[in-house]
């Protein structure tokens, strides 16, 4: 066996779907030169991260063998190549927005099938994608008939309901018989990627994904897999929620995907003698989410009845009651959520600089003086706004800021505290 015939061994290991890379006639102009190996893949109309995916690990693999000391391999265009590109997956879904929780038993799938089918209402076309493989509650929360699901062109149809699309692990199970998901972290990830990316959903306006609680491996691989354009916190006003909440924020930041609406289920009742709202788990997380981060989506929605009919009997809320003031409220979000998205790509964000004892604000091609010791005591953090107060230092200044997210800017100052100043709070010290 030659150099060459010793590549195209290795190469016929990995797998593009059902077939090896070498069968499919994915590699290009190989050529071994002493040493040096390189080549080309035509990996079609493959996503962005798949193809860089498949070149990483191939180069792991040729870079392998004990003879070979460079790997050079390019990928071939997606217009160049002999590989016509059919719309798959999620080729076609114009926006895509993620649900979150962090903290289980908050309502979070509740509230993500309400916004779907708000939106749905509204005249957009629209998915629904539940991620959760350990729970899925999808198939609860929207009584279909049990058929088993179709396929087109080896891709998953979705089953539909009232004109939204939808797909979840529960649709590949036999309802009789429904077995636990006994799996491990990467088989997991596999599974998802193969049921969101293997699924026909065709032309979307948006594409809502019910992430499961946490911040781990399904919230990474969709991240790194598909273009989320910003995610939804689902609370409670618990401090305990309220902990994990900030953390998927974090999570949320570290993916580059912004956070752009809270929603504090479970936050109140109605009393059915009076009209007042009683807040029995306590109340502030909402305000302090608004305060802290900067968020202008914010809502709060109550213990009631009606909403738990409806999700037992498996009718989306805004489709069961569409005149109730719970739908309102979900159709309130939904109408910010696509403004908000609409102005994403048009937002100015301030930019903040400390040089030569001065701090300045750059916003909207203006730039600013910030007094410095205003600034410092305009930290809204737990410590600095507590009855006991923190001792803050007169000459404290700056050593440190950093973007946090599209949302905010965090400053580390020289009396080693940090504070977390959102966007509109730096405005609005600007502009005083």
């Amino acid at each position: 066996m030659n150099k060459k015939e010793a590549i195209l061994a290795e190469l016929s290991s990995v797998f593009h779907g059902e077939h090896d890379v070498v069968r499919l006639g994915y590699v290009k102009h190989l050529s071994v030169k002493g040493d040096a190996v390189a080549f080309s893949l035509d990996l079609g109309g493959s996503a962005y991260n798949e193809r860089h995916a498949y070149k990483q690990q191939i180069a792991a693999l040729i870079s392998g063998l004990d003879w070979v000391s460079s790997v050079d391999i390019g990928l071939i265009p997606r217009s160049q190549s002999a590989h016509p590109h059919q719309e798959q997956g999620v080729d076609q879904v114009k926006t895509i927005v993620a649900v979150s929780s962090c903290k289980g038993g908050v309502g979070k799938s509740t509230v993500a099938v309400n916004l779907a089918f708000s939106l749905s209402k509204q005249g957009y076309s629209v998915g629904f994608f539940d991620a959760d493989i350990y729970g899925p509650s999808l198939d609860t929360l929207i009584h279909l008939p049990p058929e088993p699901l179709g396929m087109i062109d080896e891709q998953l149809i979705p089953k539909v309901f009232q004109d939204v699309k939808l797909m979840s692990f529960a649709y590949t199970q036999d309802p009789s018989e429904p077995e636990p998901a006994v799996m491990r972290g990467p088989m997991v990830s596999r599974l998802i990627q193969q049921l969101l990316t293997g699924t026909q959903w065709g032309a979307l306006d948006y594409l809502i994904l019910d992430l499961p609680p946490g911040t781990g491996d399904i919230h990474i691989t969709l991240a790194q897999l598909i273009p989320i354009a910003a995610a939804m916190i689902v609370t409670t006003p618990q401090a305990l929620s309220l902990v994990d909440v900030i953390k998927g924020i974090h999570m949320f930041d570290s993916l580059n995907i912004p956070t752009i609406g809270v929603i504090e289920n479970m936050s109140y009742f109605l009393c059915n003698d009076c009209d007042k709202r009683h807040y029995p788990f306590g109340e502030g997380a909402k305000n302090y989410l608004e305060k802290q981060y900067g968020f202008t989506n914010t809502i709060e929605l109550p213990l009631d009845r009606v909403l738990t009919t409806a999700c037992d009997h498996g009718v989306p809320m805004v489709l069961a009651y569409p005149d109730h003031f719970i739908s309102a409220a979900f159709h309130a979000i939904t109408q910010q959520l696509v403004e908000d998205l609409k102005k994403q790509g048009d937002k100015k964000i301030p930019h903040l600089h400390y040089a030569n004892h001065q701090l300045t604000l750059a916003h909207h091609d203006q730039t600013h003086e910030i007094d410095i010791n205003a600034l410092r005591l305009a930290c809204s953090c737990a410590l600095c706004t507590s009855k006991a107060g923190l001792a803050i230092q007169e000459d404290a200044v700056p050593v440190d800021i950093q973007p946090v997210g599209q949302y905010a800017i965090g400053v580390q100052w020289s009396d080693n505290h940090a504070s977390l100043y959102p966007h509109a709070a730096l405005v609005e010290l600007a502009y005083a």
